[in-house]
């Protein structure tokens, strides 16, 4: 198999434009319930080159768990040394809170992650408990 590139990373949103996840037009629309899907990779040489934030899976991996609590947001999260891939779902302000509070706590390493949203108007095609490991 090629070694193929990676694709580049989304566009920065310019100041005061509304960012996927955040509001408005970001794809769950006016539903009342959201699934959220992204994946971020984040390592040394990504923090370093962020101005050095921090990212270490443990304290990752905790805030993931009482954020989601705190939020009642429900899904899965793996945490690895490498970064983190979430499925996850809830009440739709509830999922923006998500996207918002892991952009502004763990900034920059996170400026640039496009959160998938879809809007979902029954609950119960909602995940079910919350997973992070």
């Amino acid at each position: 198999m090629a070694a193929r590139r990676a694709p580049p990373p989304p566009r920065r949103a310019a100041a005061g434009e509304a960012r996927r996840g955040e509001a408005g037009d970001d794809g769950a629309g006016d539903a009342p319930y959201a699934i959220l899907l992204f994946y971020a990779y984040v390592g040394a040489a990504d923090a370093a080159a962020a101005g050095g934030a921090a990212y270490e899976p443990g304290g990752m991996l905790a805030w993931q768990r009482a954020t989601c609590t705190r939020l009642r947001v429900e899904g899965r999260a793996r945490v690895a040394p490498e970064g983190l891939n979430c499925n996850l779902s809830g009440a739709a302000d509830a999922v923006r809170a998500y996207c918002r509070a892991r952009r502004r706590e763990w900034a920059p390493l996170f400026d640039a992650t496009d959160f998938k949203l879809a809007g979902v108007a029954d609950e119960r095609s909602l995940f079910r408990g919350a997973q992070a490991w």
